[in-house]
């Protein structure tokens, strides 16, 4: 019951701030403001690592499937706009697609499905890779989005940030299964860069914010099956 006490307030203390940021902070961009909530809300999983047990499995995953509900239901309403941080277009379902993928990974860590079992880890490597891999190319992609475009690729996609999303996402990876950062640059490196291969493919390829699902589960999959 901690653990989801404490999940609940920190999840509305970063929906709460992002929302004030982008209503009362006049000249903020609302990509930065996404970016933010995209790599705070992440670091959810160090809660969910201290304080969270396969053995409390509804407690575990009852929060995300609120936030699955609300927000789908705020997108869809257009209503309680703060839940969605005031997006619009496509971006309107990002947190509701954040949510979804949250709620999936942890169904797999309690329950096991198909026999694939998943360690708090590689939850890990989903949520960080998708917060601080996915956030941080967004914002470094903006920086330099007059540079050159990937072409073919969905979305608007600059060699910027495509190169973070892979520097990123391998070192995350890579931290959160060695838990030490001077052993990601280990024999096991090589596996840590496909794995950030992986993740940066699914980023780019996937359109309409539809890579807040497929790249933390593609990743935390990828890293399952090739045994890290």
């Amino acid at each position: 019951m901690e653990g989801l006490l404490l999940s609940a307030a920190y999840i509305a203390l970063i929906l709460s701030l992002s929302w004030t940021a982008r209503k009362y902070i006049k000249g903020i961009a609302h990509q930065a403001v996404r970016k933010f909530a995209h790599i705070t809300l992440s670091l959810w999983y160090f809660i969910f690592a201290e304080y969270m047990a396969a053995s409390d499995a509804v407690l575990i995953w009852i929060g995300p499937a609120v936030l699955v509900v609300l927000t789908g239901f705020a997108a869809l309403s257009k209503k309680l706009r703060f839940l969605t941080l005031e997006a619009k277009g496509s971006s309107v379902y990002g947190v509701t697609f954040y949510s979804i993928s949250v709620l999936l990974l942890l169904l797999i860590y309690c329950y096991e499905p198909f026999g694939i079992s998943f360690r708090k880890e590689l939850v890990g490597v989903g949520l960080l890779t998708m917060g601080f891999g996915d956030g941080l190319a967004g914002l470094v992609g903006s920086l330099f989005s007059k540079a050159k475009r990937v072409p073919h690729l969905a979305g608007r996609k600059t060699w910027a940030g495509i190169i973070t999303m892979l520097a990123v996402s391998t070192i995350v990876i890579g931290w959160v299964l060695e838990k030490d950062f001077q052993s990601i640059f280990s024999d096991s490196f090589a596996l840590y860069l496909t794995a950030g291969v992986v993740a940066t493919v699914l980023e780019a390829a996937t359109p309409n914010g539809f890579d807040n699902i497929t790249v933390p589960l593609g990743t935390a999959l990828y890293v399952y099956a090739i045994g890290l």
